[in-house]
């Protein structure tokens, strides 16, 4: 006998939301939303959060197409604390899935280490891909290819970051930013061909891996506003560092 298989996971505090359902699980991307810093009194606002971000998803292009093609969960286990921790300003929070700012040395990054609590939440329904909506204004997510993403509820380019870190998580995408300090733009030597799709450090404009998306007759590499993006862009990354 096997003894690595166990029942199904059973928490009578957890309440389940089925948000957006497009058919049986088994034809379908089955996208979990988990909510973390959300306290007991706080579970109208998750509801409602939850009813925001998933209506973003459905209106952004390529889901927005697709939409019969996924369902959306959201899975609510209130907190003990409102919000999440913030270690350098010495706020820690006691939280369901024990998410944090400053992961990984940086400030804004925001994960957990709590992979199996993460897990028997989100087992509560069908999921190929996990969100973590972080109860929090501040700046901050994450994204890890095939593992899970985050993104805080509160901030004024919460949407932004709620479609950047899914594109990293789901879609197996790269950064494009070169301008923030945490850019990485020699992780790939070149002629050393990233796996990410959206990348390329081949740089034959004739095997271009994006080539069947190319508009015929335009200039390889294609000109682009970049001094006025690049002067713009800076200043804005010297005005957070000073935040």
């Amino acid at each position: 006998d096997l003894y690595i298989i166990r029942d199904a996971v059973k928490d009578k505090s957890v309440k389940v939301y089925k948000n957006h359902f497009s058919g049986d699980s088994h034809t379908k991307v089955d996208v979990v939303i988990l909510g973390d810093g959300y306290s007991a009194n706080e579970q109208k606002k998750f509801e409602k959060d939850l009813k925001r971000f998933t209506n973003v998803f459905l209106s952004q292009e390529p889901y927005k197409s697709h939409k019969n093609k996924f369902n959306i969960y959201g899975v609510f286990k209130a907190s003990e604390e409102s919000g999440i921790d913030e270690p350098g300003a010495n706020i820690y929070k006691n939280t369901t899935l024990g998410t944090t700012f400053y992961s990984l040395g940086s400030e804004r990054y925001v994960l957990t280490e709590e992979n199996k609590t993460m897990r028997d939440l989100a087992a509560h329904v069908p999921y190929d891909a996990i969100y973590i909506m972080c109860n929090s204004p501040r700046y901050g997510g994450g994204g890890i290819y095939n593992f899970y993403c985050t993104f805080v509820s509160d901030n004024q380019f919460s949407n932004y970051i709620f479609l950047h870190e899914f594109g990293h998580s789901f879609g197996g995408l790269a950064d494009e930013y070169y301008t923030s300090d945490v850019a990485y733009n020699e992780f790939y030597p070149q002629g050393l061909e990233p796996v990410e799709p959206n990348i390329t450090r081949l740089l034959d404009k004739n095997n271009l891996k994006w080539k069947n998306m190319i508009t015929p007759g335009i200039e390889i590499p294609t000109l682009w506003e970049k001094e006025n993006y690049d002067k713009m862009d800076y200043a804005w990354q010297k005005e957070r560092r000073e935040m």
